[in-house]
């Protein structure tokens, strides 16, 4: 038998071997890992957004901590791109007043590590006054050591909200279709609902009210989720801003001169021509910076917000079943990341202009 053979038929039963290995592993990881999802933790998760308790089993629990993640990934996702467009915009200004603070947020918020900008404004909400003494904001909103506190729909607000995004989307898609008249009636609709909604706005909004040492009603949105979506939405925000720059300056300049010579105005080029012609260059590497941002989430930990990261590490110490919980928390961010990306990429394709490549 020649050395290659020898070298092929040792390297076949190594791998033959390994492969073995890997499926008697996963095959008791797996079984591990259906007991423990099916014990009660008995601990208590510090931040959940649906009921929890002691009592509730392991999948529940690492189930709030996948939609503590989710929730705030979503809150970044919307505020960093918001965030970051605009900056793109002033950093493109003729003003340079306004260009140059545009440039000194990017330069500030992409040099700093993340981690100390999410403990900096943790450590700001922590040293703002007790809720007896809370800083109003625009006589609806409160800020607090304990967090920010809003407004939030009741069951029936939520029901209004519902019909009245309806009804606009209805007005819309009548517009569109240049039938005025169910347009009209759809406006109507949509009046008639804003009207209700005014009368009745006690039934369909739940405000703050501070009772005692604390305030009641409303929605309370946690010092440790505000300190770490603004830490992870002005992080974002700066690389994004730096995206949406890229892609307003790859627009040519030959197409800007030419809708000039149309006579259209300033606005008008720039939502009709510049705009449009951005977003296709830009959102390839808005997904990248999408998942990214997702995967910037596990830093909840280091202010105590209870993410899935964070919710992962203490099973394990509870439990000491690492493969299987980190195997779990894998599949969880490695799922959303695909979902992500899979969304971009149907973005992409649904807004390809033809004839134009980017």
């Amino acid at each position: 038998m020649s050395t290659h053979m020898r070298q092929v038929g040792f390297g076949a039963a190594f791998l033959a071997v390994a492969i073995l290995v890997v499926a008697l592993a996963a095959s008791d990881a797996g079984r591990e890992a259906v007991y423990l999802l099916s014990k009660p933790t008995n601990w208590q998760v510090g931040f959940a957004i649906v009921p929890h308790a002691p009592s509730d089993p392991y999948w529940w629990t690492l189930g709030v901590g996948a939609l503590n993640s989710i929730v705030l990934a979503a809150i970044c996702l919307v505020t960093s791109s918001a965030i970051g467009c605009a900056v793109a915009v002033l950093r493109l200004s003729a003003n340079p007043l306004w260009a140059g603070y545009a440039a000194a947020y990017v330069q500030l918020f992409r040099n700093v590590p993340l981690i100390l900008q999410a403990l900096f404004w943790f450590a700001l909400i922590s040293h703002l006054p007790a809720p007896r003494r809370a800083i109003e904001i625009g006589g609806v909103a409160f800020l607090s050591n304990r967090g920010i506190f809003i407004p939030v729909p009741t069951g029936l607000g939520w029901l209004m909200l519902a019909a009245a995004f309806v009804a606009a989307i209805f007005c819309v898609l009548q517009w569109r279709r240049r039938s005025i008249a169910l347009a009209a009636v759809g406006a109507l609709g949509l009046a008639i609902i804003a009207g209700l909604a005014v009368e009745r706005m006690s039934a369909l909004v739940s405000m703050p009210v501070l009772r005692g040492f604390n305030f009641q009603g409303g929605l309370r949105i946690q010092s440790e989720l505000l300190a770490i979506a603004l830490g992870i939405s002005l992080f974002g925000g700066a690389y994004i801003a730096e995206i949406v720059r890229g892609g307003f300056l790859t627009v040519p300049r030959g197409v800007l001169e030419a809708a000039q010579s149309f006579g259209l105005s300033p606005w008008a080029i720039f939502v009709k021509v510049r705009a449009p012609l951005a977003l296709r260059s830009v959102i390839l590497p808005l997904g990248s910076q999408y998942t990214t941002i997702l995967k910037l989430t596990a830093l909840g930990l280091a202010v105590g917000y209870a993410d899935l990261f964070s919710v992962t590490i203490l099973a394990i110490n509870h439990s000491g079943q690492t493969i299987p919980l980190i195997l779990i928390m894998t599949a969880c961010f490695a799922g959303l990341n695909l979902l992500i990306v899979a969304v971009m990429n149907l973005a992409n394709r649904r807004l390809a202009i033809p004839g134009y490549q980017v």
